[in-house]
């Protein structure tokens, strides 16, 4: 049985496997993270919501188009105990 990574971890060997695959596929370069969770000073926090920052944003962003499909959000989570808050829900 596989061991239950961090969240953190899972988004690292999911973009290190990415990286890996640049090659074939050219796309996964535009694999992006979004830094929108973790916890951060108050006046840092509002400093962001004022630039547009919003809860439950996704972890990570592929911008590429692909019949039906304009582009892939992908929110992580541990494989077992990871929920999705109600924020995060609105967004998938």
């Amino acid at each position: 049985m596989k061991e239950n990574l961090s969240e953190h971890m899972e988004q690292v060997l999911l973009v290190n496997m990415a990286l890996k695959h640049e090659k074939e596929i050219p796309e996964l370069k535009l694999l992006y993270a979004i830094p929108n969770g973790g916890q951060r000073h108050k006046a840092i926090a509002q400093k962001l919501k004022m630039e547009g920052v919003k809860k439950g944003v996704p972890d990570l962003c592929l911008p590429v188009a692909k019949k039906p499909y304009n582009g892939l959000y992908i929110e992580m989570k541990r494989r077992t105990g990871g929920n999705v808050s109600v924020d995060q829900k609105k967004w998938l």
